[in-house]
């Protein structure tokens, strides 16, 4: 079952984001998170790390301002 999110979970995480918080706060994406983080090793995490801040930021700027 590694890896895949079951029907239950599917369901936690879009009560999450139907009550405004973030599914990373749910224990079961921390795990997965903790796994992932323990296979890839510390100098992947901290690149991939690195890229989604950065194509965050710029999907920040792109967004129309209102």
């Amino acid at each position: 079952a590694q890896g895949k999110v079951t029907e239950a979970q599917k369901w936690e995480i879009q009560s999450a984001i139907n009550a405004k918080k973030s599914p990373s706060s749910l224990a079961f994406v921390q795990q997965q998170n903790r796994d992932l983080k323990a296979c890839f090793g510390p100098q992947l995490t901290t690149k991939l790390e690195k890229l989604t801040e950065e194509a965050m930021k710029a999907a920040q700027q792109q967004a129309p301002k209102k």
